[in-house]
């Protein structure tokens, strides 16, 4: 969703509360994607709102009674998460695919500083990551 959304509909998105657009906005800013100049502090602020819980489940047990006693049921509250912290790594791992180049990618562009200079022009250009 970052590479392939518009920066100003991802964060209209975010504020509104949408986990999965918070999180899709703190990747576009960490890696400076679609135009936005890096940002690590918003990356920072827009991930933790992204992996916050938003609000309770509750669930019913049974407890079972010991020594004689009844059994009884009682209600937990679990914390519901809208972006959950496995589908946060999953995305980093698809993340550093697309932003760590290869050494065959930096050897064709002539070395690492060219590697990112061309790199640089080819997003400003609107290529993608």
């Amino acid at each position: 969703m970052a590479a392939t959304r518009k920066p100003a509909a991802l964060r209209q998105d975010a504020d509104a509360g949408r986990a999965d657009a918070q999180y899709a906005l703190s990747i576009a800013l960490q890696h400076g994607l679609g135009g936005l100049s890096v940002d690590q502090e918003q990356a920072a602020v827009y991930r933790r709102k992204a992996l916050t819980a938003r609000g309770f489940m509750p669930i019913t047990t049974y407890i079972a009674g010991l020594n004689g006693a009844p059994g009884r049921v009682g209600m937990i509250q679990v914390p519901r998460y809208d972006f959950s912290g496995a589908r946060s790594a999953l995305v980093e791992r698809r993340v550093a695919r697309l932003t760590t180049p290869s050494p065959v990618e930096v050897a064709d562009c002539g070395g690492g500083e060219n590697y990112l200079r061309l790199r640089r022009l080819w997003r400003q250009a609107g290529g993608s990551p």
